[in-house]
């Protein structure tokens, strides 16, 4: 099993979160060059640039390489990974709580949101916000919300499906989340045709991808699953981003211990809440999909 030697460095806020690994037979060096903690909160948001999701230098996929997988495995064409969010629970001094901490379980607790590729690697993350907000406010307020607003995030290669129905970059998300040009929930409601049920299971399947990959976290992390006790609210998201880094750079051939597995949902307890917006470019982009996997599977059929 490997080791590792982790080195925490505070820089400059200006300075980007990066990591860098030093492999080395079976000892690692893991330096983690973090921005350093501001008071404000939610100010921790790690997010890759526009040309390559991967937070390392060099060795990492490129876009319309992570877009591949998706396809590959579930038929959804130029689906960039998913998204999710988590619970962090915290027990506070009574001086610091307040109803912005307190989520809905009644638990005080930070949030954090992560956009996982078919690797179960986090692309960007977001974290520092309170408990008390629901995902789709998180990622609302999150940076990697404003760049796709404004076009600089999931806005590059358009596909040209069968029939000439474009498809633009998107990720995929469970209700809790809008359904967005960007963003792809979905359908609820019961007595769904077999068409629209089959979508839903090949959404849930991608999107489980991102439930995995919290739950590895929490696994691996166990700090991250068990109640905090009176941490410092501006020194946890570092921590937090700290564990995400770490995961994405862990070795998927390395096998964890039996008293590390982790079993069951990464937010045990929390009800999944429902999001009613809806953009009507986001309705069309979801019909598009719907059509495309009906017509893939009705081609693929033997005659």
């Amino acid at each position: 099993m490997a080791l590792y030697y982790i080195v925490i460095i505070l820089l400059p806020p200006e300075i980007c979160l990066h990591c860098v690994l030093f492999p080395s037979s079976s000892i690692r060096l893991c330096v983690l060059l973090v921005s350093a903690v501001t008071d404000q909160a939610g100010m921790q948001d790690l997010g890759a640039n526009g040309g390559d999701f991967d937070d390392d230098e060099g060795g990492g996929l490129s876009v319309e390489e992570i877009k591949s997988k998706p396809e590959e495995a579930f038929g959804l064409p130029n689906c960039c990974g998913a998204i999710d969010g988590t619970h962090i629970i915290l027990s506070l001094p009574t001086v610091q709580t307040s109803d912005d901490w307190c989520d809905l379980e009644d638990n005080y607790s930070m949030l954090l949101q992560g956009i996982v590729d078919h690797e179960m690697r986090f692309l960007d993350i977001v974290t520092g916000w309170p408990g008390g907000m629901t995902v789709s406010r998180l990622l609302k307020c999150s940076g990697f919300f404003k760049l796709c607003e404004g076009g600089q995030r999931l806005n590059e290669n358009v596909r040209t499906l069968s029939g000439g129905v474009e498809i633009r970059e998107y990720l995929v998300g469970g209700v809790g989340y809008p359904l967005l040009p960007w963003l792809i929930t979905p359908y609820e409601s019961n007595g769904l045709p077999a068409y629209i049920s089959a979508f839903n299971a090949v959404h849930g399947a991608a999107r489980s991808l991102a439930v995995k990959a919290f739950t590895q976290l929490k696994g691996t992390w166990r700090i991250l699953n068990k109640v905090m006790w009176r941490p410092d609210k501006r020194k946890l998201p570092s921590i937090i981003l700290v564990c995400c880094l770490l995961h994405n750079k862990i070795d998927s051939r390395d096998i964890l211990q039996p008293d590390v597995a982790f079993s069951g949902h990464h937010d045990s307890g929390y009800g999944e809440q429902c999001c009613r917006k809806v953009d009507p470019l986001g309705r069309t982009m979801r019909d598009i999909l719907v059509k495309h996997l009906l017509h893939s599977k009705q081609t693929a059929a033997p005659k």
